[in-house]
Order: structure tokens, then sequence, then C-alpha cells
């Protein structure tokens, strides 16, 4: 029995310059799967626009697309909550252990 081609899975692209193309588009334009990549930055366009920047998984690279003040703003919060967090627990566990070293 033979076996049909598998559609790509955009998470997973080839090395040529066509298959990463159609995987970094299809990545841009899938909400849960844009707000899953790592978040690489968010800057002006020069003017009054935004870009937000994300990391593809498969070969690094930074994926960009144009986001709402409000959606960066949201973004960067949810990052500044878990970084808090984070510090948090680090200082709990450090006043716990007595050193920041261990």
């Amino acid at each position: 029995m033979s076996r049909l081609p598998q559609p790509q899975q955009p998470l997973c692209h080839g090395p040529r310059k066509e298959e990463w193309e159609r995987a970094h588009e299809a990545m841009k334009t899938d909400e849960v799967r844009w707000s899953s990549l790592a978040l690489d930055g968010i800057q002006s366009d020069g003017g009054a626009a935004l870009i937000e920047h994300r990391r593809c998984p498969a070969c690094g690279s930074s994926i960009s697309r144009h986001t709402t003040a409000l959606q960066a703003v949201e973004i960067l919060s949810s990052l500044a909550g878990i970084h808090a967090r984070s510090l948090e627990a680090i200082a709990r566990a450090a006043t716990v252990g007595g050193r920041l070293g261990e």
C-alpha cells in the first residue's frame, strides 16, 4: 500500500525557500500558532505602526507581522507578570535557602 504525501506541518519546514516562506506565512495567519512562538520583540515600523517579531522554531529566523498598540501592551504585560512571579520565586527560595548562589 503506497502512502500519500502528507502536507507539511508549518512548524517543521524544509530547507527550500518556497517551503519556509509557505510555513512562515501559515504561522503568521494562525493566531494560536503565532501566539505560541517565542517573542523576539516589538518595534516601530518607523512611523505610527508596530511590528511584532516571533521566532520560527524550525529555523530560528524572526517572522514579523503588524500588530496594534493594544495587542503589544497585552503581550508585554503578560510577560512582565511571568517575570515578576519568577523573580518572586527566586527571592523566596533565596530567603529560605539563605543564599542565591546555590
